[in-house]
C-alpha cells in the first residue's frame, strides 16, 4: 500500500492498486473512518481521535450550513410570494401549515432539480478531488470525504472512505 502524507504526517491519499507519485510504501491498513483522521508515525499509522472529530465536526457544520441555506431560500419564496399577493391585493389564503407543506414540496422539487441537473461534474478517474466537491456518477450525487485523486478502482459506489452518497 502507497500513502501520501500531509506536513502533519496525517494520510491524504492511500493506495492499495498501484504506486502513487512521491508516495510512501507502507504495510496493507484498514481504513475503519475517513483517511484525513489518520497519522503515520514512526511507521506505524493510527486513528487521531481529536483530528477525526474535527472532520466530523466539519462536515456537520457544511450539511447544516446547507440546511440553513435552503431554509432561507424557501422562506424568501414564501415571503416572495405574500408580498405579491398583497401587491395584487389578494388576502392572505394559506394558513402557516399550508405554507409548510408548500414549503416542503418546493425543497423536494429543488432537490429532484437539482440531481437531474449538470451542475455537477460527472466522476472520472485521474482526477484530484477536494474534500466538499460533489460529483455524479450513475445519476447520483456523491460528495467527496477526503482529498484525492481518483482512480478506476475508487468508484464513488464502492470507495466508501472517499465518497459519501447523497441523500
Amino acid at each position: 500500500m502507497y500513502i501520501i502524507l500531509d506536513e502533519n504526517n496525517f494520510i491524504t491519499t492511500a493506495s492499495w492498486g498501484g504506486r502513487l507519485k512521491d508516495g510512501l510504501e507502507v504495510d496493507d491498513f484498514e481504513f475503519t473512518e475517513v483517511i484525513n483522521a489518520y497519522q503515520y508515525v514512526e511507521g506505524v499509522i493510527s486513528l487521531d481521535e481529536e483530528k477525526l472529530q474535527q472532520l466530523q465536526d466539519e462536515q456537520i457544520s457544511q450539511e447544516k450550513l446547507q440546511e440553513l441555506q435552503a431554509h432561507l431560500a424557501n422562506t424568501a419564496a414564501i415571503v416572495l410570494q405574500r408580498f405579491e399577493e398583497s401587491e395584487l391585493g389578494l388576502e392572505h389564503q394559506n394558513s402557516d401549515e399550508e405554507f409548510e407543506e408548500i414549503l416542503r414540496e418546493r425543497q423536494e422539487t429543488r432537490m429532484e432539480i437539482r440531481r437531474r441537473s449538470d451542475a455537477y461534474p460527472n466522476w472520472m478517474p485521474g482526477v484530484d478531488y477536494q474534500l466538499g466537491d460533489i460529483v455524479r456518477y450513475n445519476n447520483e450525487l456523491y460528495q467527496v470525504l477526503q482529498n484525492h485523486t481518483s482512480a478506476d478502482h475508487w468508484r464513488p459506489s464502492q470507495a466508501h472512505s472517499l465518497y459519501r452518497r447523497m441523500t
